[in-house]
């Protein structure tokens, strides 16, 4: 644990301050060249987000739903990282078979790298045909994201591991399972977090746009709704609630890396 702490550098702290400093200033900036019905001043956003945060009234008028800014934050929140951690769980292990089998990485590779390549936004309209405005079809592009990410680099680096590594630890009398579960799997724990981490980043996105296009809850609906009456002050607070949740989850993945990877100098 003494490790992890001393790994702590001020810089970085300060240099996180400045890039959000940074934002806010080009926010502020906005605002002297737009109109309020443009861009909001940060005050505006803020008693926005105190208004609507257990109801938005206008949205419930012409929306016919309830609800506010908070309970969208929550059921947006829980899906991506519940949406996530199915895809990346699921990637990890496919990630490890396909680096330890070399029988099952000539067959399902190719088919990883086609599913790669294809771009998530045209599942978006079999998911919603398929299983209407479901939970799975609002997280479904959040699964998929996760699970091809991490896949990719969990194989990657679980290969290179094996090519460098697996053949020192045989030599010193290691079984293959010794080799896997010591070698190898502590190895990629670092990748594994990275592509975690940008798996979270994209999977905000997928979730708020599957939510915005058939969801019935979230930050996506509540956006959506806003936008209809030209709320863009509850647009901006709603924005401005998602971002800073993210930013925590991802300091949370951070840290938890970092407890997982203590052992690197």
């Amino acid at each position: 644990m003494t490790r992890w702490v001393t790994r702590f550098r001020p810089a970085d702290l300060i240099l996180e301050v400045a890039g959000i400093g940074l934002v806010m200033l080009f926010w502020y900036a906005a605002t002297l060249v737009t109109t309020r019905s443009q861009v909001p001043t940060i005050g505006q956003t803020l008693s926005a987000i105190q208004d609507g945060w257990n109801g938005i009234p206008a949205v419930q008028f012409f929306d016919f739903s309830t609800g506010g800014i908070k309970s969208a934050l929550v059921f947006t929140t829980v899906h991506v990282v519940a949406g996530v951690g199915v895809g990346s769980i699921a990637g990890l292990l496919v990630g490890v078979i396909l680096a330890v089998f070399p029988v099952f990485r000539s067959y399902a590779q190719p088919v990883l790298i086609v599913a790669g390549t294809v771009p998530l936004m045209v599942l978006l309209p079999f998911l919603l045909i398929w299983f209407g405005t479901s939970t799975f079809a609002q997280t479904g592009l959040v699964v998929v994201s996760a699970f091809i990410t991490v896949a990719v680099s969990v194989q990657s680096s679980a290969m290179t591991v094996m090519g460098q590594y697996a053949n020192y630890a045989r030599t010193l009398g290691a079984s293959e399972t010794t080799v896997v579960t010591r070698v190898m799997l502590p190895a990629i724990v670092p990748n594994a977090m990275s592509a975690i981490r940008v798996s979270l980043a994209a999977g905000w996105g997928w979730q708020c746009v599957a939510e915005l296009v058939g969801g019935n809850n979230g930050a996506g609906r509540i956006i959506k709704a806003t936008a209809n009456i030209g709320a863009v002050d509850a647009i901006f607070a709603m924005l401005l609630c998602v971002v800073v949740t993210a930013l925590l989850v991802d300091g949370a993945v951070t840290t938890l890396g970092k407890l997982l990877t203590r052992w690197q100098a």
